[in-house]
């Protein structure tokens, strides 16, 4: 399991060495992590501050950089969502409206081309909203799984940290039904691929030299 929904308020994942990553995981549960204690100026102290204490953590048992892990933690900074992925040496990196999507791990050979696929499709104005970028990356998951599968298995979660009347932004994981949503919607996007090919499958179609 890489993904992990933290107190209802954060989203965490990662790709690498699975002891690493469950330790980075306690570190952003932890109770240093209360607002009277952070004090966040940017969307970027967070993050810094979650790298600061988590290499702290593995230094105690002589672990030191670079270390084999590349977290992502999604939270909420001044009222509005962030996300951050810990790329080379465990920097941390702020996803924004220009840089909006990112894989990891063993299979981002397949994931990387294939979501600029999908975005340059689906988002060219920018950003999508919550749904679609759920169905997005499933999307992009199951095309990763198809291709190597030798490295990147089913069972696939999606998690939103998303805003609820009443409650302000909520960090979830995906039910079964939703899921099946996106399962629908992505047959549907195959169709309607396969269907686009009738312009050269027309037999009056003129034909042009090479």
């Amino acid at each position: 399991r890489k993904l992990f929904v933290i107190e209802d308020r954060q989203i965490y994942a990662y790709a690498g060495d699975q002891g690493l990553g469950e330790r980075f995981r306690n570190v952003a549960g932890g109770p240093f992590l209360d607002e009277d204690e952070v004090r966040q100026e940017s969307p970027i102290d967070y993050p810094i501050v979650l790298r600061r204490e988590a290499l702290a953590h593995f230094a105690s048992t002589d672990i030191h950089p670079p270390v084999d892990l590349c977290p992502v933690i999604a939270f909420v900074h001044d009222g509005e969502p962030r996300c951050c992925v810990y790329e080379a040496d465990t920097q941390p990196r702020k996803l924004d409206d220009d840089h909006f999507y990112f894989s990891a791990g063993s299979g981002m050979k397949s994931a990387s081309p294939f979501l600029r696929f999908l975005s340059d499709i689906y988002c060219p104005s920018g950003p999508p909203d919550v749904r679609m970028a759920g169905f997005l990356a499933m999307w992009a998951v199951d095309y990763t799984i198809q291709t190597s599968p030798e490295w990147v298995a089913e069972p696939i979660r999606v998690a939103t940290l998303e805003q609820e009347p009443g409650r302000g932004f909520v960090a979830r994981e995906l039910l079964n039904d939703e899921l099946v949503t996106h399962w629908m919607t992505i047959d549907e996007a195959y169709k309607s691929l396969r269907g686009g090919t009738g312009l050269i499958q027309n037999d009056d179609s003129e034909e042009f030299p090479l």
